[in-house]
């Protein structure tokens, strides 16, 4: 059985003295958590106004490889947003008078907000990279009380999700994650690179049409040596033991054993020539989305590439990457790809979900976060954005959760299962997620849930009520 999940907040905005309590009592907010050994889910609420930017948000980081990102996140976004949009140029004029700054009558926050949202990402991501390896996703979602409308703004980095769901139960609305396996997002991965080294220089690749084989993982489970040390066995499972430093040697001994070493090398090389990229990545990858050799030896001069043959050796190259386009090029150690690992037999079993790989030998599950040290260029901290607006007598909950649910929940299900009572509906969800991957043999990871309703008494009213309106009309009003 689940445990019972930590009820991290709950409440509403009837007491936060900046909204009318009649009005903040519309929005009512449950925030559960189930955390694993790693704890690595930061989610909360700030109730307090943010002078031209809301007047509260709620917020959810998921950290991975470590805390330390997810916790420098939740102690400086908000900092560093205020900061930043108050010394903007835009804004300046508006510093006495902060209460009377303009807003977007469409939108109903700033219309610089979602500038100073991206710059306060990216000085994040900058932070961290210095001081850590570890990343995390951001989803934000801030709020305002308008005169005839509730508005809210999401912002969102990697794979933690929000989804909006209305009286009946359906999902109307939803984030979409930043994910390799994403068609918008190899697309802009694909377009960055071709930015940097010429158009169609991103080749996409058929269905284990070109599988780089990982030396470590080929040699090693064959001769079961280490996945990740050098290579200590030798045919037949026999190690090769050193030799004692009690036992004499001739010259002649020496010499044949640093010709047997150096033509070891050589065959170790001659196997590694196709796949320098792999040499820290101990299993077989099918790559879907890569660069081409041929188009890219030709530009590494300069930029992005850092070519390691000169003179004959890189004609030679360019001649042999003319014959075999689809072949990657030894000396690209700086360009990343999209693919998926895969078994190391002619089945080519794909053993997980498409990733975005490092030349650092790190992959990952997603395509945006902020931090992760050891990720591609491409990999960049960047929120998408989405305006919402709802009007006062329209039911709607909002549901903000980390990939511990949505690994185990479609956005439906979620939707459905969550009812209309946010404290009843988050831990519910949160303790559905825990039994599924618990009984399905899936890893454990933390389960963080922020659910708030928007206008719970007007669908208390309307079911009474026949002459009013119906929830189910007109649930939202996407801008």
């Amino acid at each position: 059985m689940a445990p019972k999940p930590d009820l991290a907040a709950f409440g509403d905005f009837s007491q936060v003295g900046h909204v009318a309590p009649a009005l903040g009592a519309k929005l009512e907010y449950a925030i559960s958590m189930i955390p694993c050994k790693k704890n690595e889910d930061y989610a909360y609420c700030h109730l307090s106004k943010i002078e031209g930017v809301c007047d509260g948000c709620f917020l959810l980081f998921d950290s991975h490889c470590g805390k330390d990102a997810g916790a420098r996140c939740a102690k400086k976004f908000l900092v560093y947003l205020n900061e930043i949009f108050w010394s903007m140029v835009e804004n300046q004029q508006y510093v006495d008078d902060r209460a009377n700054a303009p807003v977007s009558e469409t939108t109903g926050f700033s219309a610089f907000l979602d500038e100073a949202v991206e710059r306060a990402c990216a000085k994040l991501d900058e932070e961290i990279k210095k001081k850590t390896t570890s990343g995390t996703t951001l989803c934000v979602c801030f709020v305002r009380f308008g005169e005839k409308k509730i508005f809210l703004k999401f912002a969102h980095v990697g794979d933690s999700r929000a989804i909006v769901k209305n009286a009946k139960g359906e999902c109307v609305f939803a984030t979409k994650d930043h994910k390799p396996n994403s068609p918008e997002e190899q697309e802009r991965i694909r377009g960055h690179y071709d930015s940097l080294h010429g158009s169609e220089s991103y080749a996409r690749f058929q269905d284990l049409e070109h599988v780089m084989h990982s030396p470590s993982s080929s040699r090693a489970t064959s001769r079961g040596g280490s996945l990740r040390g050098g290579k200590t066995t030798g045919e037949g499972g026999k190690g090769r033991q050193p030799p004692s430093p009690l036992t004499p040697r001739s010259s002649g001994e020496e010499e044949e054993q640093q010709q047997q070493q150096q033509q070891r090398g050589s065959e170790d090389s001659n196997d590694n020539d196709d796949h320098s990229l792999m040499d820290n990545i101990p299993a077989n990858v099918n790559v879907i989305l890569g660069s081409k050799l041929s188009q890219l030896a030709v530009a590494s001069s300069g930029g992005d590439v850092s070519n390691t043959t000169n003179g004959a050796n890189a004609a030679a190259n360019v001649d042999e990457n003319a014959k075999n386009p689809n072949k990657y090029q030894v000396a690209d150690k700086r360009i990343s790809f999209i693919g998926q690992f895969v078994s190391d037999d002619a089945s080519g079993s794909k053993l997980s979900e498409i990733r975005l790989f490092s030349p650092s030998g790190a992959s990952y599950g997603m395509s945006r976060s902020i931090g992760d040290r050891n990720s591609p260029r491409s990999m960049i901290p960047v929120p998408e954005f989405s305006n919402l607006s709802f009007d006062y007598d329209t039911f709607a909950m909002v549901i903000i959760a980390s990939d511990g649910l949505w690994d185990t929940r479609t956005n439906e299900q979620a939707a459905l299962l969550s009812g209309t009572d946010v404290q009843k509906g988050s831990k519910k969800l949160c303790m559905l997620s825990w039994d599924d991957r618990a009984y399905s043999g899936k890893a454990m990871d933390d389960i963080s849930v922020i659910a708030f309703s928007l206008n719970a008494d007007a669908m208390k009213k309307n079911t009474g009520s026949s002459g009013s309106k119906s929830p189910e009309d007109g649930c939202c009003v996407i801008q």
